[in-house]
């Protein structure tokens, strides 16, 4: 059986969605590669808009993921942050 080590990292977490906005961003940077960086987010942001679904959802877990660990880390016992982390490792594991 594959292993796949999903860690802690919002980034990581969000390239495993089906549909991945790492791959919308790369799609975008590609056909717009003259423009500004506000260029290319505005476009980001439009595409991620009109596609919806999995790719806001990514974008949301990445988002929460490291929000959530900057305001509680420090508030939160190492045995819960290791079983909250098996939970999400699971949880991701059948997504994939």
């Amino acid at each position: 059986m594959l292993e796949v080590d999903m860690g802690t990292q919002g980034a990581k977490r969000s390239r495993y969605f089906p549909d991945s906005p790492d791959a919308l961003l790369r799609k975008i940077v590609e056909r717009h590669a003259d423009s500004l960086e506000s260029e290319i987010e505005e476009a980001f942001e439009a595409a991620a808009l009109k596609h919806g679904g999995e790719i806001l959802s990514a974008i949301i877990a990445y988002w929460f993921a490291n929000r959530y660990r900057a305001l509680v880390k420090e508030q939160v016992p190492v045995a819960v942050q290791r079983k909250q982390k098996a939970a999400l490792e699971l949880r991701f594991k059948e997504q994939v």
